[in-house]
């Protein structure tokens, strides 16, 4: 019997490409690729994973998502100048023409694959921060042409930061994703207090050139004596062109608040009106019923996509 090996060799360049191929076929000759996998695998693994106990289908989930997206992530002690564009949520497996997202970044890269990542390997935390500061250039030419300040992100982004969203309601309605990676950089902060990041990586010009689009976003309600954000979609795709929705405002106000403490940890001043949006933000809430309605308009008899609110508990 024989056996079979096969490698490919992706690179940025040819001359690494070749390289690799090199490193893989002179390893897989001496019988040790595969060794030496499972051993890199083992050391990536003991750095830190999540562990349960009592429910091996649960276990085997966490493990197997933990994998996928440790193998879209860049590798462990890479060089500084690997780039690295983000991660669809159909990770480097999908990415197929007009299916699998193509590839696309959205909100769950900041929302759903970041806070573990940022707990067990925090040097790829900041690799998908960056990601982000990567293009936030593009980020400041896109909110002019929606006729907002500072940076709005892209429902969809990939290789160039511009908006690639092919449908049309997110794309002009699903301005979260702004927020949603505001807060991702609050978690990075909170959890590694890298000053270096705010002053030598573009987080300080990151951070409040998203909390200027927010304070751009917002428009005072005379009859509410509030801050309220129009004409927006929430996690909740089934509704959109919606006022006030609870995730939408929550996640704003939590940008704005964030920047304002950076810049006062740095000695830099900030707009009289951030402060003064935090604490008067609008966030809907029903007084008779006792909960946060999804935005303005919505009852109980409405059905979602997802329901946002429950957001506020977490990841929020």
């Amino acid at each position: 019997s024989q056996t079979w090996t096969f490698i490919t060799s992706i690179s940025a360049n040819q001359k690494e490409a070749d390289q690799y191929f090199h490193d893989g076929t002179n390893l897989a000759g001496k019988g040790r690729l595969y060794g030496n996998h499972t051993q890199a695998w083992l050391e990536v693994w003991e750095e830190g994973r999540i562990e349960t106990t009592g429910n091996l289908k649960l276990q085997q989930a966490i493990y197997g998502s933990l994998y996928y997206i440790l193998s879209s992530l860049p590798p462990l002690n890479a060089p500084k100048d690997f780039e690295f564009y983000g991660v669809s949520p159909g990770g480097l497996a999908n990415g197929k023409y007009q299916a699998d997202y193509q590839g696309h970044i959205f909100w769950d890269q900041a929302t759903w694959m970041y806070p573990p990542i940022l707990l067990l390997h925090p040097e790829l935390g900041l690799s998908m921060l960056q990601s982000r500061t990567r293009v936030l250039a593009e980020a400041k030419e896109n909110a002019p042409l929606r006729g907002y300040n500072g940076a709005m992100f892209p429902w969809e982004s990939a290789y160039t930061g511009h908006e690639v969203c092919p449908a049309p309601e997110p794309l002009k309605y699903e301005h979260h994703v702004t927020g949603d990676i505001a807060f991702a950089a609050q978690q990075y902060f909170l959890s590694t207090m890298d000053v270096g990041f705010l002053l030598y990586n573009s987080g300080y010009d990151f951070i409040s050139s998203m909390a200027e689009f927010w304070a751009s976003r917002t428009q005072y309600d005379d009859n509410k004596k509030k801050y309220v954000i129009k004409g927006v979609m929430g996690p909740d795709e089934y509704h959109y062109n919606v006022d006030n929705s609870v995730y939408t405002n929550v996640i704003a106000m939590y940008s704005l608040k964030f920047a304002t403490k950076i810049a006062k940890l740095l000695g830099k001043a900030t707009p009289s009106n951030w402060t003064d949006i935090v604490d008067n933000m609008y966030i809907p809430f029903d007084e008779t019923l006792q909960y946060h309605p999804e935005y303005e308009g919505y009852n109980k008899n409405i059905k979602v996509k997802q329901a946002d609110v429950i957001l506020l508990g977490y990841p929020l």
